[in-house]
């Protein structure tokens, strides 16, 4: 294509700081590269017009080609002294096929010379963990596993727990933070799959496609899940099992009141003996919120409602549970 013939719609600072940080997270490579090129060349090409429809006809060099004029032309006006710097995108091409099995035609549109660098220099603003992560690579001449540790990017990632819900997404971070093993300094992402039969898929789903290691973890009750899984677990993947119920069911009795009595002071204070002990915890918290007019129980909300009070120097509010699941996953 000839530059000449191009119309393009410059691309705003916050625009081009979006597209970095879609194309820097954790998903397939395939996915995110493809519907973030599609958006910006159809907004942002007037001549030629490029519909999702037309998109698909072009080849991956052609699709390179426009996506480098698009980020060109949008910078042209800002005086930069990383002046259109490639080292970030040389970085992130090494860690994109760290992590993930990539296609050929995906591979050949990584190609693509994002600056990385340059739309950085135009944002001072807090940024999230990838873009904190790509940030520090500018300042600095480490290696990348270094840079995440110093920092606490959570970027690269080098490896995956799957859980069941959102009760574990949300505080198993926090407990490991109070035990020294900050996911964050560590590479590690949490994925709440939203229930058992479902982490069975992403466990599969993943499994062929990432190549660091992946932990699963599993309600008591998920044993016919545990078996699919246990047959396709890889060699250094680990699956672990909540043997006494639910993640709410491991949490200390101290713990939990804490958090109620903290939320509803003044209005009701929960005791040891709200709890009968062959009952769950969940089905507990449920009838206790219903008698006493607290509203309806949500795990979302009850996992922040933990972590508000949890102390980030105490380690007897986490169970033996806990800190076993947190050993694992230390050693995978």
């Amino acid at each position: 294509m000839n530059n000449q013939l191009l119309k393009i719609k410059k691309m705003t600072p916050d625009e081009m700081l979006l597209a970095i940080d879609r194309l820097t997270r954790f998903k397939f490579p395939e996915i995110k590269y493809n519907r973030v090129f599609k958006d910006i060349l159809s907004k942002h090409l007037s001549t030629p017009q490029i519909s999702y429809k037309i998109y698909e006809t072009l080849s991956e060099k052609e699709i390179c080609y426009l996506i480098e004029e698009v980020f060109k032309y949008s910078l042209s006006d800002y005086d930069l002294h990383q002046a259109h710097s490639y080292n970030i995108f040389k970085i992130i091409n090494t860690l994109e096929n760290n992590l993930y099995t990539i296609d050929n035609s995906t591979k050949e549109l990584m190609q693509a010379k994002i600056p990385y660098e340059s739309i950085l220099e135009l944002n001072n603003n807090t940024l999230c963990k990838n873009l904190q992560f790509l940030k520090a690579l500018t300042k600095s001449k480490k290696p990348a596993n270094i840079i995440r540790k110093n920092f606490s990017t959570k970027f690269p990632i080098e490896k995956i727990i799957i859980t069941e819900g959102i009760t574990e997404e949300i505080l198993l971070p926090k407990f490991s933070e109070i035990l020294n093993y900050d996911f964050n300094k560590f590479g590690v992402e949490i994925i709440a799959a939203g229930g058992k039969n479902q982490v069975a898929k992403d466990y599969l789903n993943l499994r062929d496609r990432i190549k660091v290691p992946i932990a699963v973890l599993l309600d008591a009750d998920a044993q016919s899940t545990a078996e699919k899984i246990s047959k396709k677990l890889r060699p250094f993947d680990k699956l672990l099992l909540i043997k006494k119920g639910e993640f709410e069911d491991i949490l200390p009795l101290k713990l939990i009141k804490n958090a109620i009595n903290y939320k509803f002071v003044n209005l009701f204070t929960v005791k040891d003996s709200d709890f009968e002990q062959n009952i769950c915890r969940v089905k507990a918290l449920e009838e206790i919120y219903r008698i006493n007019g607290l509203g309806e129980f949500k795990k979302a909300e009850f996992a922040q409602d933990i972590s508000t009070v949890l102390n980030k120097t105490d380690s007897t509010l986490i169970s033996e549970d806990i800190k076993l699941i947190i050993n694992e996953l230390k050693t995978l």
